[in-house]
């Protein structure tokens, strides 16, 4: 099946910064803000090299995107519901899709491991998602003092997400009550889901962030 288009993506008060969470996962915000282009219950799906490898290349189906630099995420397509045969770096993948959900093949040096997402965003906030691709080290991501949690545990080679007030916010990584570094600053916005790709290793962590 070709594709039709592509399209870019681009409960706890946070202490004394009132930031609201919402208290249903969902992700991402793609389905409801560009509902104009993408047909109803299409499904979507970007490609992410997790390797330090640059100009990885990507097909998705029959469509074949840009080489990805290392730690870089490919813009999201949209696509009817289905099998869809993917190729990222040397490794291929047929994966099934389904309507309103959100895939993320992340190229690893093992192959290609597929990170699955669904869901829609309240308008008014903004949506976090983690995905950890440290392979033996579960993270946590809350406030740089400590003090307040976004997410408690994401365990190795599972991703997270929630919405949050739309601020520009201090954090920190973390592996249980030890933080491993600051997370680079990001100034989120109203209706917009933003992607930590959190890779490396427990000593040396690779923070990346996308906005979808």
């Amino acid at each position: 099946m070709p594709l039709t288009s592509r399209h870019r993506f681009t409960r706890r008060a946070l202490l004394g910064l009132a930031v609201g969470f919402g208290a249903t996962l969902a992700l991402p915000a793609q389905a409801q803000l560009y509902a104009r282009e993408a047909p109803p219950n299409s499904a979507f799906i970007r490609a992410f090299n997790n390797t330090a490898n640059t100009g990885v290349g990507v097909k998705i189906g029959e469509q074949t995107e840009p080489p990805l630099l290392s730690y870089a995420a490919s813009a999201y397509l949209f696509r009817e519901p289905g099998d869809v045969v993917l190729k990222v770096g040397p490794h291929e993948k047929t994966v099934k899709l389904e309507a309103n959900h959100f895939y993320t093949p992340v190229e690893t040096s093992n192959g290609i491991v597929i990170f699955e997402l669904s869901g829609v965003l309240n308008r008014l906030k903004s949506m976090i998602a983690i995905f950890n691709l440290m392979p033996a080290t579960a993270v946590g991501l809350k406030t740089a003092d400590g003090k307040a949690t976004v997410f408690e545990t994401v365990a190795p080679g599972t991703s997270a997400q929630r919405e949050i007030n739309p601020l520009k916010l201090s954090l920190g990584l973390f592996n249980g009550p030890t933080k491993l570094t600051d997370v680079p600053p990001v100034a989120l916005d109203r209706g917009k889901v933003f992607s930590l790709f959190v890779s490396g290793s427990e000593a040396y962590p690779v923070m990346i962030w996308n906005e979808d």
